[in-house]
């Protein structure tokens, strides 16, 4: 951080640390943030390519409003010119990923110059709002990363309530126990 912890505090911004790469970022009102949870080992994806979709995703999402972005070798998440667009930031536990992306869309830049981005110096951030020199509709740009998260993962999205996921969660994991357990007694009288 470049600020004192007081005006963090005076400034109503928590710091909250968190188990992921990317050393620290900024999570504000105007920034999309897309934290998937994924089982890698089942769905066969190897870190750097669940990386590189992410980015993807992104560089896809921003060019649907006329933004060309790119990767950056030694840094990931997306780029314009020397510019970050858009963060990643992945933590994994026996083979699930968690945490994910941002992607500044219409977020006030002030807060990312209270730090070095990503651990980062001389570098600059930047907002599709910024580079559009106009404002960014937060509903197009969700469309446009939910279309290209389907395209690019070769999945189908389903819109779910947090009550209805929980529901699918525990029947889920209902009927893994119960498939150990058959499988535990199978092998139990194979013996």
């Amino acid at each position: 951080m470049t600020v004192s912890p007081d005006l963090l505090k005076k400034s109503g911004i928590p710091v909250v640390q968190v188990e992921r790469g990317g050393v620290i970022t900024f999570h504000g009102p105007g920034q999309l943030i897309m934290y998937p949870i994924i089982d890698l080992n089942a769905t066969r994806i190897r870190v750097v390519d669940y990386v590189e979709k992410l980015e993807e995703v992104m560089i896809r999402a921003v060019a649907d409003s006329g933004i060309i972005a790119e990767r950056n070798p030694l840094n990931r998440g997306i780029w314009v010119g020397n510019k970050k667009l858009g963060s990643i930031g992945i933590a994994i536990r026996r083979g699930i990923c968690f945490h994910g992306m941002s992607l500044n869309v219409d977020i006030s830049m002030k807060h990312f110059g209270w730090m070095n981005p990503c651990g980062l110096r001389e570098i600059g951030t930047t907002s599709m709002k910024q580079e559009l020199s106009r404002k960014v509709s937060m509903s197009k740009v969700c469309g446009a990363v939910k279309n290209h998260v389907e395209t690019v993962f070769g999945v189908n999205l389903i819109k779910t309530s947090l009550p209805e996921l929980l529901k699918k969660l525990n029947k889920h994991y209902e009927s893994t126990s119960d498939t150990k357990k058959t499988c535990q007694k199978t092998r139990l009288a194979e013996t």
